[in-house]
């Protein structure tokens, strides 16, 4: 149950316009055993002037302090938000990202983006604020990773990978289409709880390559196939460049074992030996 208030003012028309704060209450629910609230207690606030929403605000319910704050300007995310700030709704400057779990690691990033492409430096940092994993990026293309330049890291992955003359060149040049094919477990254990490796082979272009990709998950369900998409692929873009950006944008990396490529997450856990 909810409780909204809010503050007008009346317009040139003669008609009352959203002016001031809109505030958003939950209000107690007296059925509920454990509810400890006994009076409303705010969650949102909505900054309007003449109509125009200027700013949410989601407020913690037990100690009121701001949660996640964006502005806005015609419609569109505008000004200072929550990590970072926009202009007429694309991301610029430096984001600091709300930091994420790793087990129980807090991991930390630093984004930066110019007129809404990825642009700049990225950081990923763990316990002690070590340094993890980096990536800089021009208007959206990805130039460097871990202080070398994209090809060069790539390059020096995939010759580790044991690839044939023709697959080691093939996934450093462009392609009209990448395909992860999913391919049988190795692993006997489906019992819930327990660890279990997907796999996939990368084919190009309808042909399949001897590059095998994988991801270790707990808690797996049969019914769900595993299914990955590389996202930050655009047909003329280098196939393994469009991988790890792909892996990048989600706190994941590329990590090498066995010969075989593994989507790992970013953490001291998984990165550091």
């Amino acid at each position: 149950m909810t409780l909204t208030t809010s503050t007008y003012r009346r317009g040139w028309n003669g008609k009352p316009q959203l002016n001031g704060v809109r505030q958003y209450w939950r209000l107690p629910n007296p059925d509920a055993i454990t509810e400890k609230a006994t009076s409303p207690v705010l969650v949102v606030e909505k900054h309007y002037v003449d109509n125009d929403l200027r700013r949410v605000t989601f407020l913690d319910v037990e100690t009121g302090e701001t949660v996640y704050s964006k502005g806005y300007l015609n419609g569109l995310p505008h000004g200072k938000s929550t990590g970072g700030a926009y202009h007429n709704g694309k991301r610029v400057g430096i984001w600091h990202e709300i930091p994420y779990y790793a087990g129980t690691e807090e991991i930390s990033v630093q984004k930066s983006y110019r007129d809404g492409y990825l642009h700049g430096e990225w950081i990923w940092k763990g316990a002690g604020g070590r340094t993890l994993q980096t990536a800089k990026y021009d208007d959206g293309r990805l130039i460097e990773w871990n202080g070398l330049p994209t090809k060069q890291a790539i390059e020096l992955l995939l010759r580790k990978c044991e690839l044939d003359d023709a697959d080691f060149s093939r996934l450093q040049r462009p392609a009209a289409c990448v395909e992860l094919i999913s391919q049988p477990s190795l692993d006997n254990s489906t019992k819930r709880g327990q660890p279990r490796t997907n796999r996939w082979q990368l084919h190009v272009d309808g042909q399949r390559t001897n590059l095998t990709l994988a991801e270790r998950v707990l808690d797996p369900f049969d019914f769900f196939p595993p299914h990955r998409n590389i996202t930050n692929f655009l047909p003329g873009d280098p196939i393994i460049e469009s991988l790890l950006a792909t892996c990048l944008n989600s706190n994941e990396t590329l990590v090498l074992r066995e010969h075989t490529l593994y989507f790992v997450e970013i953490s001291s856990a998984e990165l550091i030996p």
